[in-house]
Formats: C-alpha cells, structure tokens, sequence
C-alpha cells in the first residue's frame, strides 16, 4: 500500500527529543547511527512511499537497539510516539483517511518490530536451555562415574 503523510510536517528534533532512547547510549558514534535510522524514517515520510519501505527500515531500527540492548517496551514506546505526532498533526486537516490509514500502519510496524524482537529473545533462550541441558547432562554423567 502506498501511504503520503507529507501534510503533517513533523520534525525529527522534537520526535528525538521527546520519545526516543538514542539519547541513553554511550558513544557518539551509537547517538549518530541511532539518529541516522530516525532519519530515514522522516525522509521517508516526507515523500509518498510504500509500506514495505517503512517496516525495512524499522526492521533495521529494531535490531539496532537489540544490539544495544535497549527493551522492547521503549522500542515500542517510540512507535507509539511516532504514531501520536503523526495523529496530532494529521488531525489538523480535514482528511481523517489519512488517520486511518496511520493507524493501520504503525500496527504494521510494531508487529515487525515485537516479531524481531520475539525471534531474538527465542534464539537467547533456545541457547540457554542448550546449556543448561548440557550442563544438566555433565552433572548425571559425574554422578554416574564410580569413585
């Protein structure tokens, strides 16, 4: 589907500001990529663009603050935030399609986002359970060895 939300003239400034956790990590080269992908998440919705594009880029967000270790309740919180100004402004025109159809994709995003963070959070307890497994599967073969 092709969305255009260019209307609603956000500015990255107040979204980073207000909602995001870039701001929480350490390096600046952590603040400069982070805020890099909120970037491209504007100029992507300050033109017409396709769904496809913005859940690519939100998949790339996601495994970014996986990597630093941020949770998914501010990753979400984020989308959410994101979603809010998009409202907040889009609520000023007469167009309330343009709601709608925001609506349905930032739901789009934030299932491709809690689906990376799901399969990541699966893969870390898969590995887990692995060693707990062998470690369990040494302890019974020390048990069983005669003294």
């Amino acid at each position: 589907m092709k969305y255009d939300f260019t209307a609603t003239h956000l500015e990255l400034k107040d979204f980073i500001d207000a909602y995001t956790a870039c701001v929480t990590v350490i390096t600046d080269s952590q603040i400069a990529t982070a805020t890099g992908l909120y970037e491209r998440v504007f100029s992507i919705l300050n033109r017409a663009f396709e769904e496809e594009e913005m859940l690519l880029v939100y998949e790339e967000i996601a495994t970014y603050k996986i990597s630093q270790e941020i949770p998914y309740t501010i990753m979400s919180n984020e989308i959410y935030g994101l979603k809010n100004l998009l409202i907040g402004n889009a609520s000023t025109t007469p167009i309330s399609t343009d709601i709608i159809k925001l609506l349905e994709l930032f739901q789009k995003i934030n299932n491709r986002v809690a689906h990376i963070y799901l399969l990541k959070y699966v893969d870390k307890l898969i590995s887990l359970n692995n060693t707990r497994l062998s470690s369990i599967s040494d302890l019974v073969e020390k048990y069983n060895r005669p003294l």
